[in-house]
C-alpha cells in the first residue's frame, strides 16, 4: 500500500494534520515531509490513516492504493 496523490497534496497543505502524524510518530515536521517525498511506510499505518481521515474527510479509497507486488526474478 501507499498514499495516493491526493493523500500526499492534503498532507502537504494542512499544518495541523503534519503535527498530528508528527507527534504520532515522534519526530519532526520535516521528517513527515520527507516520508510524504520517500513514500514511507509508516505513513499508511492504521493510526496514521485515521489521523489523514479526521482531518481531511477522505476515504480510505482516497488515502491509499495498491502498489504493485514485487515478482521473483
Amino acid at each position: 500500500m501507499k498514499l495516493t496523490d491526493k493523500a500526499k497534496a492534503a498532507i502537504k497543505e494542512n499544518t495541523r494534520l503534519k503535527n498530528r502524524l508528527a507527534l504520532e510518530f515522534n519526530c519532526s515536521v520535516f521528517t513527515i515531509q520527507r516520508w510524504i517525498e520517500i513514500g514511507e511506510v509508516r505513513l499508511t499505518a492504521p493510526s496514521a490513516t485515521n489521523i489523514i481521515k479526521e482531518e481531511t474527510e477522505l476515504t480510505d479509497a482516497d488515502i491509499l492504493e495498491e502498489t504493485e507486488p514485487a515478482t521473483a526474478k
